[in-house]
């Protein structure tokens, strides 16, 4: 896989499956930061020459790579970590949290330090990283956090006496994956967890294993760090090159009960929630708080699907103007907003339009190619910011100054999206590429290069039908009258 361009953080990254993390990461192209305090194989001590030595190594393969031997345990070591990420290379796009300490107490046993100790790594830590990573990795085309959970938590039968705080501390951090997935779904930031079993320095192997061998469990990481990864809260169990995903969520439309069951109750509800769908409201503390004098109640909402973006189910009661109140549901497709922009040429009076592939067109009895302005979605950034970006990454061509014309919602019956609408103008010599778009995201775009004329011509022929670019293509034909072009 193609990590070109990226940095990553791997933690407990200079032996075992860190280092062997980092090492098929740096191979793909990315600037990786090994993070490593240097322990013993009890876990015990600080060593900085381990990290600087497996730094070293990788660098001695040709690989960008280097190394950090901070204590994880605290929150100003966290920080540090990320303060020498962007330091180093000016971003952060994964973060990999593999450290882990094992250690055994029984239960009647557990002291407060033992416990400390587990909760430091294994909870404190992601949770510090995470929050000093967050403003980078909202920056990023394609941020990944993977954490790590074990077998050990998640499996009754695999667990051992003894491990009370270290599966306290590996189920933890799945309930970070699903919260930090949730918090950071609008701006593309996906949060899975990995769940290895490889025969490591925790499980007192010292010499390369025949089997379970940590190189094994790489590949499901470098998927999940990749931009192939589009799903988020997600755990993959990694075993001998073999690999299972699994995911907790309740069956759809199975909500809460209003009441507590009866024996009778039970039985009717089991039986609905196998046979189909059905509403449920939200109980009153979960929905959102509504003035008095607002026209809009929302009662109920609902995720329908979180697959690509956020589908969503919403009841509510709305005012009419007659003062009366009417139930209502609609669905709500949220995508995230967008910018497009009309790239022209005054002298040459062309204009710069892009050709690719749309698969709602083509299932609507069209071609499916379809003649557009650039464009794509805001992801955190500046509408000004983005579409700068997206111009060039699909025209090839690096624009300047851009003007923004006016904002609009361009399907408000069931889409969330504005799109702010940009004009540009362009030169022969603003070209620095090819354009196309990012293959890995499966774009294959062609650049046209139109008389404004003929794109207008093309609008009455049927040839360009894309709504955004139609209202460019319009404002500058009412430009160019105003201003005697």
């Amino acid at each position: 896989m193609d990590f070109t361009g990226r940095t990553a953080i791997v933690t407990g990254g200079a032996r075992g499956l860190g280092l062997s993390y980092a090492r098929a990461l740096a191979q793909g192209g990315a600037r990786v930061v090994i993070s490593d305090i240097g322990a013993d194989k009890v876990g015990s001590g600080t060593d900085a020459t381990v990290a600087q030595a497996a730094a070293e190594a990788l660098q001695a393969e040709g690989l960008t790579v280097i190394g950090h031997a901070g204590d994880l345990s605290t929150e100003d070591g966290c920080r540090q970590l990320i303060h020498t990420t962007i330091e180093a290379f000016g971003q952060l796009d994964i973060l990999i949290h593999n450290a882990g300490w094992v250690g055994y107490q029984n239960i009647e046993d557990l002291d407060v330090a033992f416990l400390q100790r587990a909760m430091d790594i294994n909870l404190y830590a992601p949770l510090w990283l995470c929050k000093h990573a967050w403003p980078h990795l909202l920056q990023s085309r394609a941020p990944r956090i993977i954490l790590t959970t074990s077998d050990r938590a998640m499996y009754a039968q695999y667990e051992q006496t003894g491990l009370v705080a270290y599966s306290a501390g590996k189920m933890a951090q799945l309930g970070i994956m699903n919260a930090l997935g949730h918090e950071g779904a609008q701006a593309g930031i996906r949060v899975n967890a990995i769940s290895p079993v490889a025969k490591t320095r925790m499980w007192g192997v010292t010499e390369e294993p025949d089997e379970l061998k940590p190189e094994w469990v790489t590949p499901g990481v470098l998927f999940l760090a990749s931009q192939h990864c589009e799903d988020t809260g997600y755990i993959l169990r990694a075993s001998n090159g073999q690999f299972t995903a699994t995911r907790f969520t309740e069956k759809p439309r199975c909500g809460l009960p209003a009441r507590p069951c009866t024996d009778q109750s039970r039985h009717r509800r089991s039986r609905r929630c196998r046979l189909g769908p059905h509403q449920t409201s939200t109980p009153p503390y979960l929905r959102k708080p509504t003035m008095d004098h607002s026209p809009v109640r929302i009662t109920a909402e609902e995720t329908l699907s979180d697959n690509w973006y956020l589908l969503k189910k919403y009841s509510f009661d709305l005012r009419r103007r007659d003062g009366s109140w009417q139930t209502q549901t609609r669905e709500v497709y949220d995508r995230g907003n967008g910018a497009t922009i009309l790239l022209y040429n005054r002298e040459q009076r062309t204009v710069l339009l892009i050709r690719q592939f749309r698969m709602p067109t083509f299932v609507n009895d069209y071609p499916g190619y379809l003649i557009e302005a650039a464009a794509g979605l805001l992801d955190n950034a500046s509408p000004e910011e983005r579409i700068r970006l997206e111009a060039e990454e699909e025209t090839g061509y690096r624009v300047g100054h851009v003007e923004k014309v006016y904002s609009a919602f361009m399907s408000p019956g069931s889409v969330t999206e504005r799109i702010h609408f940009f004009m540009g103008e362009y030169q022969p010599g603003d070209r620095v590429g090819s354009g196309g778009g990012l293959e890995e995201e499966g774009e294959d775009i062609e650049v046209l290069e139109l008389g404004f004329e003929q794109a207008l011509a093309m609008v009455q022929s049927g040839e360009i039908v894309d709504g955004k670019t139609i209202m460019l293509l319009q404002h500058l034909e009412l430009r160019m009258l105003k201003e005697g072009w």
